[in-house]
């Protein structure tokens, strides 16, 4: 969960520094409710565990919302070819955050 609280605010930067705050704004207040309802459904279902599984969920959308919203802007304003961070590269860490998370947590 840290860790991808940690990719966010890498991408938000790039967002905040272009002076483009709606967008998270936007995404912080969809992510938030898909929590708290996530959250309803779910620790109801299954428990309290629930709620920390759906908080990553959420925090990994989060994340992702923020990529998506930076790339955009950079296709938005013509700015083609500058790639801040190396997309790839974070994916291929998130996963393996993700492998590493569940084989600790004995899921896998």
């Amino acid at each position: 969960m840290f860790y991808f609280n940690y990719v966010f605010q890498l991408f938000s930067t790039v967002q905040e520094f272009y002076e483009s705050k709606f967008t998270v704004v936007i995404a912080s207040v969809l992510c938030a409710i898909l929590n708290i309802v996530l959250n309803y459904i779910f620790i109801q279902k299954i428990g309290y565990i629930a709620a920390a599984y759906t908080t990553l969920l959420c925090y990994m959308l989060f994340s992702y919302v923020h990529l998506f919203y930076s790339i955009e802007w950079f296709a938005r304003k013509e700015i083609d070819g500058i790639q801040v961070y190396n997309i790839k590269g974070v994916l291929k860490i998130s996963i393996t955050v993700i492998v590493a998370g569940l084989v600790a947590s004995k899921i896998l």
